[in-house]
Formats: structure tokens, C-alpha cells, sequence
């Protein structure tokens, strides 16, 4: 018997199409609920780039085409860990991040902690903070504010 009925598909059920109309509608209140969640999904694009780029120039020290030609070589072992490290880890997060998924901010979260905190803390010697440390540690401040206010206009906070 053959598995497809040949009759016209049911009308959508009344709440189904409640639900259709309130998503297509274009009225200035459903845009507004949407604006910190719209905002979010630029900020986690554009820190998609930013981990990229941040990847690939971590991949251009190891490969010698920034900096000295030995300078990777000649490094502290702990230096180098670090480095190869940080230029797997940040492509991998820029493409979690690049697809809005939860482990993609998870993980871009661990590295940027990372990066700020192991060498003021294990690897003494390796660098003093920077301004780059005050950079990745105001975008993780931002993107737990953007995260909360989009879960708030999403009702998850009420």
C-alpha cells in the first residue's frame, strides 16, 4: 500500500495559525521584544571574526611570518604550549561563535579566561597584562550583558 494518502493535506489547526500570524507580523512591539537577541547575534559574528583573525595571527607567529624568523623555536617550551594552543582553540570558538551555538561561547569563554589569567597566574614571566587583557575581559563583560538582557526580552527572566 502505498504510504502517502492522496487526499488534500488538513487545514492548520486555530493555535497553529495564532502562532504563524503573531511570528510574520510586523508590528514595532515584536521587533523591540527581538532587538537585544538581534544584537547578540551581530556581537557573536563579529567576535566570530575577531577569534579568527586572532587564530590565524597566532598560526602566522608559529609558521615564522610574523616576528623573527626563529623567534617560535627559540621560545620557553610553556610559551610555545601556549601559543599552539591558543590558535587551535580561538578557530574552533570563532566557528562555534560564527553559528550562534552554545559551545561555541563556552569554549570562546574558557580560552579568553585562559589567555588573561595563566599567565598572571602559572606561567609567571611569560607576559605582563596588557591592554589586550583589558579588551577580552570587556567583551566577556558585554557578552554576559547582552546574553541577559536578550534571555529577559525573551521571558526567560521574569
Amino acid at each position: 500500500m502505498w504510504p502517502f494518502s492522496s487526499s488534500t493535506p488538513a487545514a492548520p489547526r486555530q493555535e497553529e495559525q495564532i502562532r504563524n500570524r503573531d511570528i510574520l507580523a510586523d508590528d514595532s512591539a515584536a521587533r523591540s521584544r527581538t532587538r537585544w537577541t538581534r544584537l547578540l547575534v551581530f556581537f557573536l559574528r563579529g567576535l566570530a571574526l575577531f577569534c579568527l583573525v586572532r587564530g590565524m595571527l597566532d598560526w602566522a607567529r608559529i609558521l615564522g611570518l610574523i616576528g623573527a624568523e626563529d623567534a617560535f623555536e627559540t621560545a620557553a617550551f610553556s610559551w610555545q604550549v601556549m601559543i599552539v594552543l591558543f590558535a587551535i582553540l580561538n578557530c574552533v570558538a570563532g566557528v562555534g561563535l560564527w553559528l550562534t551555538s552554545a559551545w561555541g561561547a563556552v569554549l570562546w569563554l574558557i580560552v579568553t579566561l585562559c589567555e588573561v589569567f595563566i599567565p598572571w597566574t602559572i606561567a609567571r614571566g611569560i607576559r605582563e597584562p596588557s591592554l589586550n587583557d583589558l579588551l577580552l575581559l570587556s567583551l566577556v563583560v558585554l557578552y554576559i550583558l547582552l546574553t541577559w538582557l536578550s534571555a529577559r526580552e525573551m521571558g526567560g527572566d521574569r
